[in-house]
């Protein structure tokens, strides 16, 4: 294994992650609506997630406020997981950067453990793929 020379270091930045999240929650009035619903500037501008939950409500009347409350915590937990990744991504081509091979497998190998946890890892292994011979 080693790392491939002159590699394209681009990978995918957390608001494409997060739009392409397959998630939603189910609604008695409006029936399912996606995470997307929730605009990740507004998950970045909006600390508290009760007054989120009060702007998106204002917005989008036909949700209950648990409903609301349930769209902005799925949402919020999607969010936070595609910072965390493109972080993580991000330290994979610093080390790819620095010719450190075993730094760049092991934030590989992190991104890979959390984005399984929200199904597959099709951004990491594709990094990987652009980063590392075998």
């Amino acid at each position: 294994m080693k790392l491939r020379e002159n590699a394209n270091t681009e990978h995918e930045d957390p608001e494409y992650w997060y739009d392409a999240y397959g998630a939603h929650i189910s609604t008695t009035a409006y029936g399912d609506v996606r995470i997307q619903e929730i605009d990740p500037e507004w998950l970045v501008a909006y600390a508290d997630d009760e007054e989120l939950v009060a702007a998106h409500k204002g917005a989008h009347t036909s949700l209950s406020p648990k409903e609301s409350a349930a769209l902005v915590a799925r949402a919020r937990t999607v969010w936070d997981a595609s910072c965390d990744l493109h972080y993580y991504r991000e330290r994979a081509v610093d080390a790819y950067h620095a010719g450190d091979l075993d730094g760049a497998v092991e934030w590989l190998k992190t991104a890979e453990m959390e984005e399984r946890q929200h199904g597959y890892a099709p951004a990491a292994e594709a990094l990987r793929l652009q980063l590392i011979e075998d």
